[in-house]
């Protein structure tokens, strides 16, 4: 067999396998059944070993699994008495019990538990439960209510856990050192609004610190020392398309203020060139 040939042979197996785990729905009866069995036999084997005792909780242990193995394709009653010949062979001694009978009364009417009830008659506690790794049986010292709040909780600390990992902080950290907590515009005597408008400027204390001039109708203004967070104020390039400036420069006049106070000629140009415009 050739290599690509065995690659198509190896896909072909994984997608008829894929078919066959697929071939219960989730949540239908007959996977809850299978699951459950499988748990069944973990918890018998952590509580009594490889076999059930010969005695009447043995014989109730058998019917429980045996109520679970009716729901399963094939032969119920062959299954049942399979079951039975590996984890209770004494079924064919005790006296008064007929095995072939026992598995067709079972086989004909066979029960569904629900978890809490299936825990109650297997005596299945919350640290066993978490121990065996089982999911379709209750606990009797946890309900189904206490158990879907445990998931919230258990789902809740791993998103929490990601987004750690991630690199987030705390909510509370996070608002602990936000600007709306700190309001650094009420220590530089503005309002918030316009200090969002010069580009957050941070007041004295600050790691990086720079001095920055605020222009302004009546003149140029010194804020203080601040840093720059975002964005920085600049001045306006001023280029012979451009007649902005030459529109304001009546109104800079009568104000007293030059036109370099807030005009800066473009990079191309030199400065006799703006005196020339």
């Amino acid at each position: 067999m050739t290599s690509a040939s065995a690659k198509l042979h190896e896909i072909a197996v994984r997608y008829a396998w894929n078919s066959r785990q697929q071939k219960f729905g989730r949540g239908s009866p007959k996977l809850i059944a299978r699951v459950r069995l499988r748990e069944i036999e973990r918890l018998f084997a952590h509580r009594w070993g490889g076999q059930l005792p010969d005695d009447d909780a043995g014989l109730d242990d058998l019917e429980l699994a045996a109520h679970h193995i009716a729901h399963l394709d094939g032969d119920a009653v062959d299954h049942i008495l399979r079951w039975a010949w590996e984890w209770a062979p004494w079924l064919w001694s005790r006296s008064g019990i007929d095995p072939v009978a026992f598995a067709s009364r079972i086989a004909a009417n066979p029960r569904r538990y629900k978890a809490d009830t299936l825990a109650w008659r297997l005596r299945l506690t919350k640290d066993v439960r978490a121990t065996l790794g089982i999911t379709t049986i209750g606990a009797i010292d946890c309900n189904a209510e206490m158990r879907a709040a445990l998931r919230r909780k258990k789902k809740r600390n791993k998103a929490v856990a990601k987004r750690r990992a991630a690199g987030r902080v705390r909510r509370a950290d996070y608002e602990a050192n936000s600007l709306s907590k700190a309001k650094p515009w009420e220590e530089m005597g503005m309002s918030r609004a316009k200090w969002y408008r010069l580009g957050k400027p941070m007041s004295k204390g600050s790691n990086q610190h720079t001095s920055i001039e605020v222009p302004s109708i009546s003149g140029t203004r010194q804020v203080g020392t601040v840093r720059q967070v975002r964005t920085q104020q600049t001045k306006y390039i001023y280029t012979p398309a451009t007649d902005l400036s030459h529109r304001a420069l009546p109104f800079l006049e009568k104000k007293g203020l030059a036109r370099d106070d807030c005009f800066t000629p473009a990079p191309h140009q030199s400065a006799a060139d703006l005196e020339a415009a």
